[in-house]
């Protein structure tokens, strides 16, 4: 009931905050007219990271959040972390492995995007410029982007789709070295194990079907860095320029504007950092040995993030500084309710 009084404050306070960033726009912003939604992004991304946590840590064998929190928990997991696969109940299409199937739309997106992105960019830079030198802050021509529209909108969605759903992709990725062991009574220390993501599919190499998982995922998770250090190169070092020398929130090209509107000119590269922390909380800390671990890790990386978010105020304005600040204190409260679930009084009195 503690979290869920502290769930409806954030809640309030970050309505609150975008109340205030409906109507009241920030100095130098006069020339915008349109409303930038970075606090629901913010929402949104923030339960994203708590669903996941409460996710990997029952994946573990740990215990999730309680009633009456659980429940709304439960109902905006799959819309959050974007899970079309259990969202529109895909299961009940595929036979076999439904993990498989899973893994395998979760490595659908990164290989798009890697074909998508170069082709695009490729076709754009062989068209000639048109229309006057854009100013600094703008990295093409309103002519150009009224010619090349289609080009731009294919690349800006593509591009959408990889911020928001790689962590989440990430998550199914290291779910598949998740195992759960049970004693199946043949003597001592003699145990069967079971993928943790998929109760069916026995974790075993000896197995074609654990094994093919097992590959699969090893590979999507190789592929991750250099994917994003593509995606960095080919969209967002050509423009550093105008994104450092802009005057106003976005502007510079529609295929980067949503990832860098949020943060002040000289504080682009923390849409990277933001992405980064999003993996660290849902997915790196499943390498602890056990939930409670677990758990605590996630709770150091989310303090530590807050901290250095609040020290920095990278945003664009306060406002979205402040909603920010709220909820990544959320995500604390959050990794904090998850670790007092899953230890025991008397393991805290001893710790004491």
């Amino acid at each position: 009931y503690l979290v869920v009084v502290v769930v409806l404050i954030v809640i309030v306070l970050i309505g609150k905050a975008i109340y205030q960033r409906c109507t009241q726009r920030q100095e130098g912003d006069e020339q915008e007219s349109r409303f930038h939604s970075d606090g629901l992004v913010i929402i949104f991304l923030t339960y994203q990271v708590i669903t996941q946590m409460a996710n990997l840590n029952e994946l573990k064998g740990g215990q999730g959040f309680d009633s009456p929190f659980k429940g709304f928990i439960d109902g905006i997991e799959d819309i959050v972390t974007l899970d079309f696969f259990n969202l529109f109940r895909l299961s009940c299409f595929m036979q076999g492995n439904n993990f498989m199937a899973q893994l395998i739309l979760a490595t659908v997106w990164p290989a798009i995007s890697l074909v998508i992105n170069p082709i695009c960019i490729r076709v754009l830079k062989s068209r000639p410029s048109i229309g006057e030198r854009p100013p600094i802050g703008q990295a093409m021509s309103d002519e150009r982007m009224e010619r090349d529209w289609l080009l731009i909108t294919i690349m800006k969605y593509t591009n959408m789709g990889t911020f928001f759903m790689w962590p989440v992709c990430i998550k199914v990725y290291v779910s598949a070295f998740m195992q759960r062991c049970f004693d199946d009574g043949e003597g001592f220390d003699h145990q069967v194990c079971y993928m943790s993501a998929d109760m069916n599919q026995v974790a075993d190499m000896e197995s074609n079907g654990y094994k093919s998982i097992v590959i699969l995922a090893a590979c999507a998770l190789a592929a991750t860095p250099p994917l994003l250090l593509n995606g960095v190169y080919l969209c967002i070092l050509p423009v550093k320029g105008h994104v450092e020398g802009r005057t106003k929130r976005s502007g510079v090209s529609p295929m980067v504007d949503f990832l860098i509107n949020k943060w002040k000119p000289d504080s682009w590269h923390y849409g990277l950092i933001d992405f980064v922390r999003r993996i660290s909380c849902t997915s790196l800390i499943v390498f602890a040995p056990d939930f409670q671990s677990q758990m605590f890790l996630a709770l150091l990386l989310a303090l530590g993030f807050t901290l250095w978010y609040r020290e920095r105020d990278p945003f664009y304005d306060d406002v979205t500084n402040d909603v920010h600040n709220i909820a990544c204190w959320n995500i604390v409260v959050s990794a904090m309710t998850l670790l007092l679930a899953n230890y025991p009084l008397t393991d805290f009195i001893r710790i004491l």
